[in-house]
């Protein structure tokens, strides 16, 4: 018997997860080494210590609350919470308890009652779980569209803003390729370009024009990267882009502004002094004759008093228009 008990105390002392006995009041009976190294407490002796010594403030309460549990109701034997090390290294440890309630007679024949609890480290765990919660909010909370395909370029998941910028619904694109679905432009080499950049370097970055689900095209600013398996072959690409539509049709606008006048669409002083150097540079360099016609409104000034400046505005912009028509 008391063989056994020394196997049965080397084997709790020595086994590679945390091992703990604690009484009904939460003091700790008995603590293996895997544990105290764990929390960093080896040259300590904790036996008689109440294990909120060692939990984390935050989770007092909890502790407090679901610990009676373990010794009343049997289906609830799984806590996890953090638990603090000892001396200089102040950082937690999150840690999965499990408990079993041991029964034992003492010599003298009284019952004794004592919680066998495993404590697992899930601290590494715990971490990926958090990181991998954060990455879903930041996909789902996106302003970007968000497409994720897999290695044959079909989409497996699309963010909330995809659908607010296309107007498709999760259930219309899942399983369709990305080529159908973002791409308007059926030009092959500008496909192939894509394709090589992203075989060669893994990303590609710049504008390609695509159709919403009502068929209205928009200029969408897009930039794909793609993670490889292990023998380097393309196994998900993840594609983000924005609707710059509007930014193009402002940039397109305040360029047309700076060198052209607004009323009647003619190049104004600036762009026609540039376009006019440059003519007489060609026909200087062809040997070519050039004419320059100067055009004056006689009693422009009379109209605009007589009839107001909308009528004069009218008749410029016919004037341009034919003007125009001739060129």
């Amino acid at each position: 018997m008391l063989a056994a008990k020394n196997i049965y105390s080397q084997l709790f002392d020595q086994a590679p997860a945390g091992y703990l006995k604690l009484d009904q009041q939460g003091r700790i009976l008995k603590a293996n080494s895997t544990l105290r190294d764990m929390l960093n407490i080896s040259h300590l002796n904790i036996e008689g210590q109440h294990l909120t010594r060692f939990i984390h403030p935050d989770d007092f309460a909890m502790f407090n609350s679901r610990y009676p549990a373990f010794f009343n109701k049997p289906e609830n034997k799984t806590i996890e919470l953090c638990l603090l090390k000892h001396a200089s290294d102040k950082t937690p440890i999150r840690v999965q308890l499990n408990g079993r309630l041991i029964a034992e007679q003492s010599e003298s024949g009284q019952l004794h009652q004592y919680l066998l609890v495993i404590a697992a480290d899930i601290t590494e765990r715990h971490r990926l779980e958090e990181e991998k919660e954060l990455a879903a909010k930041v996909f789902e909370t996106s302003e970007e569209a968000i497409i994720i395909t897999d290695d044959c370029r079909c989409i497996l998941s699309v963010n909330q803003a995809f659908i607010d910028i296309t107007g498709f619904q999760r259930t219309e694109v899942i399983g369709r390729t990305l080529l159908s679905v973002l791409f308007a432009s059926k030009d092959v080499k500008i496909i192939q370009a894509i394709g090589s950049k992203l075989l060669t370097c893994g990303r590609w970055k710049g504008e390609v024009e695509c159709l919403r689900r009502d068929g209205s095209p928009m200029i969408a600013s897009v930039s794909i990267s793609c993670s490889n398996d292990l023998f380097g072959k393309i196994k998900n690409c993840i594609v983000i882009f924005s609707d710059i539509t509007q930014k193009k049709l402002n940039d397109s606008r305040i360029e047309f502004l700076a060198h052209y006048d607004i009323l009647t669409k003619l190049p104004n002083r600036s762009h026609f002094n540039e376009l006019l150097n440059n003519a007489i540079l060609h026909a200087s360099r062809t040997r070519e004759f050039m004419a320059v016609l100067f055009l004056d409104l006689d009693r422009f000034k009379l109209l605009n008093d007589t009839f107001g400046h909308l009528a004069g505005d009218v008749l410029l912009q016919n004037m341009a228009s034919r003007l125009l028509a001739c060129v």
